[in-house]
């Protein structure tokens, strides 16, 4: 039960910041989430459930990178709603398509990995992590958010949602922004979901979803978190000390570097000139 559960945390005397880890990741994930219990507001069907938006697995390669954008993940799965579609879409098209929706490399690499996808594995999304890491813009969380979702493959998906959480809960002051201490939660967490005796591999999604959500809606990263509904109130040292504010650590990075450039705009009547860009540096292909 979860009083059960709560009395063995709190009978815990952790000494150090890994052990806290690992005691929250192998009391509380399994409990939760591995053995069933109703986590209410905390697992949220994604739109990867929405099946009658699209019934194939491309949908889960395209909503990785579109997740935040629904009008627009459904007006690019309309224009093209297979692998083989966007494989075969012309530069313009879909750059088109793209208007509005940030860094143009994202698309093109989409396309690259499906062109991937379509010369190395006969047009099906591979059901494997280090096979979705091999294809052309997709990082660890990307294909880990794919791979257990899609496929119910144990593996972690570490955001920034993911951190948040869990450097606050053990009290965390290791700065986020840097790629070891990423790879330590990811390596943590792997441990956890890949253990056969403590974890269903067929919760793997759910498990992934549950995390980014407590996150994204109780652990929010703007504002005040919403303690009182948390389920992990009891034992997150954050909150214990009050010090929600100070976690997580994130370096400020350098600034941007700013450059001044003269912009001609060349109109006749009702028409302007427009000039194509280089498929290298700035703003490249616009």
């Amino acid at each position: 039960s979860k009083s059960c559960l709560v009395d063995s945390l709190n009978r815990e005397r952790l000494e150090s910041t890994d052990s806290k880890l690992d005691t929250y990741i192998s009391c509380v994930f399994p409990q939760e989430i591995v053995y069933g219990l109703d986590l209410g507001l905390l697992i949220r069907q994604s739109l990867c459930s929405c099946d009658n938006l699209c019934p194939e697995l491309f949908r889960h390669f395209c909503i990785a990178f579109l997740e935040a954008v629904k009008p627009f993940y459904a007006r690019f799965l309309e224009a093209l709603p297979t692998v083989s579609d966007l494989a075969n879409a012309k530069e313009d098209k879909l750059l088109k398509l793209w208007e509005g929706l940030g860094y143009y490399n994202r698309v093109r690499n989409m396309q690259k990995a499906a062109i991937q996808i379509m010369e190395e594995y006969n047009g099906e999304l591979p059901a494997d992590y280090e096979a979705l890491l091999s294809l052309k813009g997709i990082g660890n969380y990307t294909a880990g958010a794919i791979a257990s979702i899609s496929f119910k493959i144990p593996v972690p998906a570490v955001d920034g949602n993911v951190l948040r959480i869990l450097t606050r809960a053990t009290e965390d002051d290791t700065d986020i922004m840097k790629p070891a201490f990423r790879k330590q939660m990811e390596v943590q967490l792997a441990s956890l979901m890949q253990d056969a005796e403590k974890f269903d591999a067929q919760k793997s999604g759910m498990f992934n979803q549950a995390l980014m959500e407590l996150g994204a809606k109780i652990c929010i990263p703007n504002g005040e978190p919403l303690c009182p509904q948390c389920p992990w109130g009891t034992f997150c040292e954050a909150r214990k000390q009050n010090i929600w504010k100070e976690l997580p650590v994130k370096k400020k990075t350098l600034k941007r570097k700013i450059e001044e450039r003269t912009v001609f705009v060349i109109r006749k009547e009702n028409s302007i000139v427009l000039n194509k860009r280089p498929k290298k540096g700035l703003l490249a292909g616009l």
